[in-house]
């Protein structure tokens, strides 16, 4: 009985402080009268992280850059942003959300996430993630779209021999692959820059397929045992237009497969562009 009480304290401890605190990071703090943006770091001794969430702050410092703002920008209150990858439940911040989604629907949250968190909701990744904030009792605008899809307006690789495909595992994934390059990395360059040289790319990873069709380079879904749980590969899909996708389970079959049609993302990208939350740095 004490351990149950004393688990229920630690939790509601938690809740109290959670504005004090940037997701999951022990070594990233919240700076007071700031935006401050989340992401998910990896915190590895090298420093590389997951390229996806890496890109939270490529996307939202070029965003920044067009209207002379930055992060260290002091304002009258402190403030959070989620933005790019599955991180709406990783948090328990009273936050702003532009583009991020969720991993497992209304599974995500708890009971106080529902009655106490606030979530101002300008965009998401896509409908299945809008589907379940609704039935959470959220406010979420039909507006759909992951702001790596705008990383063309950032960086334009150079121009190079073509491979004929390039594949990326997913960041958790244990396989060795020939032709594999990994997104755990902080060179979004040089991984865009292979993505850009490839004919076809086939990945387990989420922003693997995003870039590559940012990039205009046709992508193929391959399952891994980490891609079990297909709701924010789907959720991706759907915001598209795409109810059904190529789905391989190696590199073989992928090769196989007809070569998929890149999708038509100006209107997606439009959005993202439109719905950046700006009036976070007034006052």
């Amino acid at each position: 009985m004490k351990r149950k009480i004393k688990l229920w304290a630690l939790y509601l401890l938690k809740w109290i402080r959670r504005n004090s605190k940037i997701l999951n990071s022990s070594q990233r703090k919240v700076q007071k009268n700031r935006v401050n943006l989340h992401w998910w770091s990896m915190e590895r001794k090298d420093s590389n992280e997951n390229v996806g969430d890496f890109l939270s702050k490529v996307v939202c410092d070029y965003m920044l850059g067009k209207k002379g703002l930055t992060f260290e920008q002091h304002i009258s209150s402190t403030k959070h942003l989620y933005c790019i990858g599955s991180i709406i439940q990783g948090g328990m911040q009273d936050a702003v959300v532009w583009g991020s989604g969720l991993k497992n629907g209304t599974k995500d949250f708890d009971v106080l996430s529902r009655r106490i968190r606030k979530l101002d909701i300008r965009l998401v990744r896509g409908p299945k993630t809008r589907e379940a904030l609704l039935k959470s009792g959220y406010a979420c605008p039909e507006k759909y779209g992951d702001p790596a899809l705008i990383m063309p307006l950032i960086y334009t690789p150079p121009e190079r021999e073509k491979k004929k495909y390039i594949v990326i595992l997913h960041h958790e994934s244990e396989r060795t692959i020939e032709n594999s390059i990994t997104p755990i990395t902080c060179d979004y360059k040089e991984f865009i820059n292979q993505i850009y040289d490839s004919n076809l790319v086939i990945s387990s990873s989420l922003h693997g397929i995003i870039l590559a069709e940012a990039y205009g380079v046709p992508a193929i879904l391959m399952s891994d045992k980490v891609t079990r749980n297909m709701f924010k590969y789907e959720d991706y899909y759907l915001s598209t237009g795409r109810a059904s996708y190529s789905l391989a389970s190696s590199v073989e079959e992928a090769l196989k497969l007809p070569v998929p049609a890149v999708p038509k993302l100006e209107k997606l990208q439009k959005d993202i562009i439109d719905l950046f939350p700006y009036d976070l740095w007034e006052g």
